[in-house]
């Protein structure tokens, strides 16, 4: 096995501890905010300014990387503030200062890891660059798995003993990163001989500073998630205006990164609103029972993973078989194609629900549709993440694969607008809330579909842009 190797194969490993820390904290936040006692409106819009820092913050965390602290240390100490998010949170009792604090101490966390693994993953395969979409989807596998085992183990704990024990049990794994970021280096050399230094000590100290200015935004959630989407907006506009004066970049490369930017964000909006929205839609208006089994509301979120994990690796070798075939679907394809899948799974739920009268759905369908939705992800975000890094200069790369996360973190202000579409306006019978998630399904169904025209036309758009470009080079 080749260092090259080694490395991805860390990455994953790393990816899949990061992501079920994460998604064990997601996966019972507004679960957990409810039962404290706050209403379906305000939980949405503290779950969406919460994910948004969390994909905000590497933008950051990928300058960090590329040009301060180096991959090696920027992972370590981004699991080092994980443990101390998972700690606080586990002393959440209410609408108070261990939220807040521990949601933000998780956003600095995500800025610090996630732009360095995927940049470590996708440097892996520079020397086999055809081979890179098939080693980013096992590299997302890695991270459904994190996310599959999440909601089954801390959703489980918190809703059976207390969402305290969910908590603690994400932090666990935490620690497990932690350790092996102690444990494994990158390179030759060891760990701290290859990062450690008086500067890089008092930079990672600053950032963690920025924990302030998080947790206050977190708290007066109530118009911060405004100002936050009228910052992604500004930000996206300065990025890529930054990117159309660098000479290594070209307008072709501008349109696919914006192509995947925009696909990130969409099909994140539509499919992860699913995180908090279908766990209060399992809670009232599905039948917890398939059979002799129970299923708790957390459980719903297990879907997505599952058909990624079971799915991607069978994408894997779809992709690999056809590119070795000289057979390629294009990009842009993919993400129509996906989209139109999104539609369907939203369209079937419609249905669903409006042939329950007695406001009761089959967990069943249910199931089925958010198996259907999570299936598009594989079409969108793997393909999105390659097609992005395969155009971009290498000392580029961390960056491009930060804004890529930062798509992510639009796509749940997008998520946190659309989920509040099914804020329910107070205890409800199933009979009467059943309706509105009937409306609220409908109208998801024709918002993906409606963003199919702009992958078309930046198809177009590049398949113009190419063929002048040849009938120049003649």
């Amino acid at each position: 096995m080749t260092s090259q190797t080694r490395d991805f194969w860390w990455a994953c490993v790393l990816n899949f501890l990061e992501r079920f820390s994460f998604y064990g904290v997601v996966s019972i936040l507004v679960l957990s905010m409810v039962d404290h006692g706050l209403s379906d409106w305000k939980s949405y819009m503290v779950y969406g300014v919460f994910t948004t820092l969390c994909y905000l913050m590497p933008m950051l965390g990928g300058v960090l990387s590329d040009h301060k602290l180096g991959e090696p240390w920027t992972i370590l100490w981004g699991f080092l503030l994980q443990i101390i998010s998972c700690f606080l949170l586990t002393f959440y009792t209410g609408w108070g200062m261990c939220l807040w604090t521990g949601l933000g101490f998780m956003a600095l966390s995500v800025g610090l890891i996630k732009p360095s693994l995927v940049s470590l993953a996708g440097r892996s395969f520079d020397h086999a660059p055809h081979e890179k979409e098939s080693a980013y989807t096992i590299y997302y596998v890695f991270q459904n798995i994190g996310a599959l085992l999440a909601p089954f183990l801390c959703g489980t704990l918190g809703q059976i003993w207390g969402w305290q024990q969910g908590y603690m049990t994400a932090g666990f794994l935490s620690v497990a990163g932690f350790l092996c970021c102690l444990s494994r280096s990158f390179s030759k050399r060891s760990l701290f001989q290859l990062a450690y230094t008086h500067t890089k000590l008092l930079i990672s100290c600053g950032y963690m500073v920025m924990v302030l200015p998080l947790l206050w935004l977190i708290k007066e959630s109530l118009w911060s998630r405004d100002l936050l989407t009228i910052i992604c907006v500004g930000v996206l506009i300065c990025f890529f205006t930054y990117l159309m004066v660098q000479k290594h970049f070209s307008l072709q490369t501008l349109i696919v990164l914006f192509a995947g930017t925009l696909a990130i964000a969409i099909s994140g909006a539509l499919i992860g609103h699913g995180a908090d929205a279908i766990s209060l839609f399992a809670k009232r208006n599905v039948h917890l029972f398939l059979g002799n089994f129970e299923i708790l509301p957390v459980h719903f979120q297990m879907i997505n993973p599952v058909v990624i994990i079971i799915c991607g690796a069978l994408m894997s070798y779809l992709w690999r078989a056809l590119s070795k075939g000289g057979l390629t679907l294009n990009a842009f394809i993919k993400y129509i194609l996906g989209f139109v899948v999104i539609a369907g799974a939203f369209f079937l739920l419609k249905h669903v629900c409006a042939d329950h009268k007695d406001g009761l759905v089959s967990p069943l369908w249910v199931m089925i549709a958010l198996g259907i939705s999570a299936f598009s992800d594989l079409l969108i975000f793997p393909v999105a993440l390659s097609e992005c890094s395969r155009v971009t200069p290498e000392k580029w790369r961390a960056q491009t694969m930060g804004l890529m996360v930062f798509a992510m973190a639009f796509s749940q202000l997008i998520g946190s607008y659309l989920a509040q579409l099914a804020a329910l306006p107070g205890p409800l019978p199933p009979v009467e809330s059943l309706p509105i998630y009937e409306w609220f399904f409908t109208n998801l169904g024709w918002y993906a579909l409606g963003v199919i025209p702009l992958f078309v036309l930046s198809l177009g758009a590049v398949k113009f842009i190419t063929k002048e470009k040849q009938l120049h080079d003649e």
